[in-house]
């Protein structure tokens, strides 16, 4: 009765391996997208995780993603149709030095929500 997720980067044979065990889920390490440097590292390291994401669903897993994900770069990952959950800490954490947990969870929540809902009006496309 207990759910195994394994935390690997958006790489088609990590997920096929994932997928062989008892795993249900997989959370795709999205800290190659959050550390580029250029607008084409960004795109091309997003269209990476994007196409593991559809990758690991064709294997009837269950989709997470995070690392290095802050309030600049989260709304591309979460505008990723059936991604079901996003692990964000650091990045909190850190604000709420600045503006308070409450602030600084609701304004990281509005941006996930707001990508989110566009990732659904894609999806019904």
């Amino acid at each position: 009765g207990i759910t195994v997720s394994f935390f690997i980067d958006p790489d088609e044979r990590q997920i096929e391996a994932s997928a062989s065990t008892v795993a249900s889920a997989v959370e795709l390490n999205t800290g190659r997208y959050s550390e580029t440097k250029t607008q084409m590292e960004g795109i091309k390291s997003l269209k990476q995780v994007r196409k593991n994401v559809r990758t690991a669903l064709s294997y009837g897993l269950t989709v997470h993603a995070g690392h290095g994900l802050n309030y600049k770069n989260v709304m591309q990952i979460a505008e990723i149709p059936r991604l079901e959950e996003l692990n964000i800490g650091h990045s909190i954490v850190s604000n709420s030095l600045f503006m308070g947990f409450p602030q600084a969870v609701k304004l990281m929540m509005t941006l996930i929500e707001t990508a989110a809902k566009k990732a659904k009006r894609e999806e019904q496309k």
